[in-house]
């Protein structure tokens, strides 16, 4: 009798310390962080610092990406006046770090004044492109909105609207107003029509990638195809979009 309590006993015990050991020391998985097996949230973009980005501005009005493996070397800044500008500036578009030395609204007038469009749309997409950076957001939003409302045309305005949103971080905005464009183009051949890459990287920046693939896979034809020309040609870079997207999209099925 002596041996079936102290029997009993040993078992409650036995049960007690397994049931604590499963609460204060449970079994590590192949899915934990840093561990072989361990799996990522597809459905998020991979965070790469800044200094392993060039962003190359397109003459679509959008952001052609390039992922270095590598941070990059420090490059000395180009200082942007009135007088260099239009030497200089190609530099800039193609992920060289610029800064302006001159006032950006006296540089426009300049420019307006003596008849250089080209001068001034180029000036316009260089502020644009700077609101992406929260250093000069608040220093040109305001000024490279009001150059868009009194230099461009109607039927250019609402695509440089969309651009401006977009690198403005008004994601939603910018794809509304493209979207809008793009059907109104159907019917409309004098607006500004909006590329599929520029609909198609808003749609990515918004995480939206089954909405963004359609898009991608359309501006892939309309450069392999010739329909649109761009330099540089972004054809790789849209191609390893859509890889990208399509395994997101089978890892979240």
């Amino acid at each position: 009798m002596k041996n079936k309590k102290t029997a009993i006993i040993l078992f409650v015990i036995l049960i007690v310390v397994i049931v604590l050991a499963v609460i204060f020391f449970p079994k590590k998985t192949g899915t934990e962080a840093g561990e072989p097996g361990s799996t990522v949230d597809s459905t998020q973009p991979p965070v790469i610092p800044e200094n392993r980005i060039t962003r190359i501005q397109l003459p679509s009005g959008t952001d052609q990406v390039i992922y270095h493996d590598t941070a990059k070397p420090e490059a000395s800044v180009i200082t942007l006046n009135v007088g260099n500008f239009e030497s200089f500036v190609l530099k800039c578009f193609q992920g060289e770090n610029c800064v302006l030395g001159d006032d950006p609204m006296k540089m426009y007038q300049d420019f307006k004044a003596a008849g250089n469009n080209r001068a001034v749309d180029s000036l316009i997409s260089f502020l644009r492109s700077k609101l992406r950076k929260p250093e000069f957001k608040d220093q040109y939003k305001d000024i490279v909105k009001k150059m868009i409302e009194d230099f461009y045309p109607p039927e250019e305005k609402q695509f440089q609207e969309a651009a401006y949103y977009n690198y403005l971080g008004d994601l939603n905005k910018s794809l509304e107003l493209y979207l809008d464009l793009k059907e109104k183009a159907k019917t409309n051949p004098k607006l500004h029509d909006v590329s599929n890459l520029n609909i198609a990287n808003t749609y990515y920046d918004l995480k939206r990638y089954s909405d963004a693939q359609p898009y991608y896979e359309a501006a892939l034809l309309d450069y392999t195809s010739g329909k649109i020309k761009s330099a540089p040609d972004p054809t790789s870079f849209v191609e390893e979009r859509i890889a990208e997207i399509k395994a997101r999209l089978y890892h979240t099925q």
